[in-house]
């Protein structure tokens, strides 16, 4: 579940170098409107060709797997009982990194839900909770990689008798 990319409040986890010494800014090269590995101008390819067929200009996009969330969830009781007596919930944006273990750190609001203690309590269980599979690079190596998506809190009717 990804939200359309907003501008960071802090800056990106560093960019995994190339795997290949020595080429210059190739990777910023080719067809694409995406930085990729490759050094090709389009067509079909590995990336590993210095014009012509060399690559497909996909880049990350198809180098790097995204990180699949394999535990944790957040429910309507996990907020604090002065929040679900009032039935207020609300909607915020938040911002994690995915770390090569796949647990979350970095975990902050873009986004307000306009209850502060609603947008703490979001993170501070993202964090705990949440356990992914990590992104991927080409050669198969976990790598961190940024999250950026939605969360609403909004009470079912079977939690009105809490």
């Amino acid at each position: 579940m990804f939200a359309p990319v907003t501008p960071p409040l802090r800056p990106p986890p560093p960019i995994i170098a190339a795997p290949k010494p020595g080429i210059g800014n190739a990777a910023n090269t080719g067809a694409s409107d995406r930085v990729g590995p490759g050094q090709g101008a389009g067509g079909i390819g590995d990336g590993t060709g210095g014009g012509g067929d060399g690559g497909d200009g996909h880049g990350m996009d198809d180098a790097v797997t995204r990180p699949v969330q394999t535990r944790g969830k957040l429910y309507w009781s996990d907020l604090p009982k002065s929040l679900r007596e009032a039935h207020q919930g609300g909607e915020l944006e938040l911002r994690y990194v995915v770390n090569v273990d796949g647990r979350v750190s970095d975990c902050h609001v873009t986004q307000s839900s306009g209850s502060p203690q609603l947008d703490a309590q979001t993170c501070r269980l993202i964090t705990e909770r949440f356990r992914f599979r990590p992104s991927r690079d080409a050669s198969g190596r976990p790598v961190s990689s940024g999250i950026i998506e939605r969360h609403g809190w909004e009470p079912r009717p079977e939690d009105a008798t809490e």
